[in-house]
């Protein structure tokens, strides 16, 4: 029914509305009847068709009466309208508060994701092929305006090798590495379909391999499709044949749902919803709500299943931990659906929203933290960026984070202008004859660079020098890596001896053969230099100070083999850094046995010297000589023709008979005998005897010696030896060797 239209009326509510405009009074909150009747007026002053009106119809069924009678009616409902206009007016200043409040809010908002995006640029100028400091940073600073040319180019050039080097393979197992790469491409408007020659969106065309990681899997198959409205491409007749199963939207979505819990969320393994997956599952799945009624019901019940797991700081948990990520995901998730959910009652808690709990996290350069309080962390600082962004493009009433369909993409139809054509060639020319790995950057930009540019008639010509250059590069990148995997598996840099001598010959000829600028690739590197110092050095009966720095920060223990001797270095010895003479030279001077330690003076640290000889099984007196004279220090016990000694003094040393019986040895006469019965042929092995250096002059020691036995086992009952077996030996050349056992069953003697 149409309605007539009074002046007065018109009048009384232009005063009604003055002090704001209608869409304002819609935002207020207010009693359902003033809703009702702020949309009515809404109408009337917008000139649309209503529907009732108390008075104004009335007027229009009398049909007939003066001016006069229709100002009368309406001053009868200015009236009744201006009975509650002091109350309106004060819900209208409340709703010019209010909105003036969100202004300003939208504007700080604004100012974290600005700062944000300040901070990744700065940090992020090299982008990986990766989850941290890769394609999310890169989808952030495209999608925000401020991905850096540099950063572009590198990110390309960076992609271009992987593909390059893997032959367009990301990744066999999780198919979400080329969903996420699809998507940063997307959002530098650069086709996905083909990217150094490869098409990545023909990865996602086998729908099994697409679920073999889970249910993340589809969903951010889904996502990266819909990011551009993408064809998924065809499988060919024979991947057919091999059984793979062609993947559909429809199937993707199937799986989704299919994976639906009871509770409404989802989750990547088990039976308990988790917050980042329920996110995920609505982020993919939104776009389909209104042509879906089964996705509309899922949406609607993951929507509920956030909204209870929301605790009372505004943000979520995942395995019972409050965490950026997981309150991200969430605001990126409704942002897709309806930015106004986040204020919606369900997700406020104790007055706080997804988004004040997102900005808790945020650190004040700008970065943010996997938990609250906690330090910048990349992962959560791109997610932060993502969630903040969806939720300002939302507020905009832009496309979603994900649907990149405002994004131009690139066009291979054009012809590229004579002017960039000769920039392009001038810097493929510039390369050098001979590429070397320090060039490897620069092929690959230039061939990134390449694919977007438009037609050219040199452009086949030069994407072959390019690849050439590539391929040389990747040769290269082959002869460093084979040394590098050699290095790491044959050498063990903290024990290097003069038995690892060849070895460390035949890789340093390796070496020898890589070009200079391509050695500072090589990881291992320092190791196999340290290695041939070492080398160096000990076959001049030098202990390196890298050996000394090795023990030293790796607190393993080291053992140099000499000439009838060892040396220990401990590792729980902090020594000196500092090159040590290693040599050690012993020699018998008739019943004594004399050794002298080369490095003269204070050593860097305590070492233990093992010393092979040809002295009877017993205790003898240590004695090192200061000042020209020798210096009782420590018994030192010899048994199967070795002692040992620690010490931290060099020079010269020797060991005395501690009884007398030891002193009834004669070296000489076991010397002679040994020497008659190899002359008869009684000793076979010419190994019997080594030869040991003492200054120029050469002396043949005996390394095992057949000695009459001077021990008597003494008789132990209950750890008692009588008196009586004591007295026997005594005045005798024969020692008494007491045997017996402690508590725990070890043998003494």
């Amino acid at each position: 029914m149409k309605q007539k239209w009074v002046r007065g009326l018109v009048l009384g509510m232009t005063i009604l509305t003055a002090g704001s405009g209608p869409l304002e009074v819609l935002g207020a909150e207010q009693t359902e009847a003033t809703v009702q009747e702020n949309t009515l007026l809404k109408g009337m002053v917008d000139g649309e068709k209503t529907e009732e009106i108390p008075g104004t119809m009335e007027a229009e069924q009398r049909g007939t009466g003066t001016g006069e009678d229709e100002i009368s009616g309406s001053e009868i409902e200015i009236s009744g309208i201006m009975e509650e206009q002091s109350e309106t007016s004060e819900a209208d200043h409340s709703v010019t508060e209010n909105v003036s409040q969100t202004a300003e809010d939208k504007a700080a908002v604004r100012g974290k994701l600005d700062l944000t995006m300040a901070y990744l640029q700065e940090q992020i100028q090299n982008p990986i092929v990766g989850t941290i400091g890769g394609e999310w940073s890169v989808l952030a600073m495209a999608r925000y305006g401020n991905l850096s040319e540099t950063a572009k180019n590198n990110y390309l050039s960076n992609l271009y090798q992987t593909l390059e080097q893997n032959q367009g393979i990301l990744d066999d197992a999780k198919y979400t590495e080329y969903s996420r790469v699809i998507l940063a491409l997307t959002s530098m408007g650069i086709r996905p379909d083909w990217v150094s020659g490869f098409n990545l969106l023909s990865m996602l065309a086998d729908h099994e391999s697409v679920l073999y990681q889970g249910i993340n899997g589809p969903i951010f198959a889904l996502i990266a499709l819909d990011s551009h409205s993408y064809e998924i491409p065809s499988l060919s007749e024979e991947e057919k044949k091999e059984g793979k199963i062609q993947t559909t939207r429809d199937n993707l979505i199937g799986e989704i749902l299919a994976q639906e819990l009871e509770d409404g969320g989802w989750a990547l393994s088990g039976d308990t919803s988790d917050p980042d997956m329920t996110a995920m599952a609505i982020q993919a799945l939104a776009p389909y709500r209104k042509q879906n009624e089964s996705v509309a019901h899922a949406v609607e019940r993951g929507i509920s299943f956030l909204a209870s797991a929301q605790d009372t700081q505004g943000g979520f948990a995942s395995t019972e931990v409050p965490n950026l990520e997981s309150t991200a995901q969430v605001l990126i998730a409704l942002s897709a659906m309806e930015p106004s959910l986040v204020e919606d009652p369900r997700f406020l808690k104790e007055g706080n929203s997804v988004l004040d709990a997102l900005l808790s996290y945020q650190r004040e350069d700008g970065s943010f933290s996997h938990t609250q309080g906690g330090k910048a962390d990349a992962m959560a600082t791109d997610q932060g960026a993502l969630a903040l962004l969806a939720y300002i493009r939302g507020e905009d009433g832009l496309t979603s984070l994900y649907d990149m369909t405002d994004i131009q993409m690139e066009s291979f139809d054009t012809e590229e202008s004579p002017e960039v054509v000769a920039a392009f060639k001038e810097k493929v020319l510039a390369l050098p004859v001979q590429v070397t790995l320090q060039d490897k950057d620069t092929v690959y930009q230039l061939l990134s660079e390449m694919d977007l540019m438009g037609n050219f008639p040199e452009k086949e010509e030069l994407r072959a020098r390019l690849n050439d250059r590539s391929q040389e590069i990747k040769r290269q990148e082959q002869q460093v890596q084979a040394l590098d995997t050699a290095i790491w598996n044959q050498i063990d840099p903290l024990a290097v001896t003069l038995k690892d001598k060849k070895l460390i010959g035949q890789l340093m000829e390796q070496y020898s053969q890589i070009p200079e600028e391509n050695k500072a690739y090589l990881k291992n590197q320092k190791d196999l230099l340290r290695g041939e110092t070492i080398i160096e050095k000990l076959e001049q009966g030098i202990l390196g100070k890298e050996v000394f720095e090795n023990v030293k920060t790796s607190s393993k223990d080291y053992i140099y083999p000499g000439e009838g001797y060892t040396i220990l270095l401990s590792g729980k010895i902090a020594y000196d850094i500092r090159d040590m003479n290693a040599r050690a030279e012993s020699s018998y001077e008739g019943n004594i046995f004399t050794f002298q330690i080369m490095e003269e003076g204070k050593l860097p640290g305590i070492l233990q010297f093992e010393f092979s000889c040809e002295l009877p099984e017993g205790w003898y007196q240590l004695e090192h000589k200061e000042g020209g004279s020798y210096q009782q220090k420590k018994k030192v016990y010899v048994k199967n023709d070795t002692f040992t000694v620690q010490t931290d003094q060099g020079g010269e040393y020797r060991l005395t008979a501690v009884s007398e019986s030891n002193e009834t040895w004669n070296l000489k006469g076991i010397l002679e005998e040994k020497l008659e019965n190899k002359k008869n042929g009684i000793i076979s092995n010419l190994n019997d005897f080594s030869a040991s250096r003492t200054g120029n002059n050469k002396s043949l020691i005996p390394k095992k010696t057949s000695v009459t036995s001077n021990v008597v086992n003494a008789e132990v009952k209950d750890n008692l030896v009588s008196k009586e077996q004591v007295e026997k030996v005594k005045g005798t050349d024969k020692n008494l060797v007491m045997k017996g056992t402690l508590e725990d069953g070890k043998e003494y003697r």
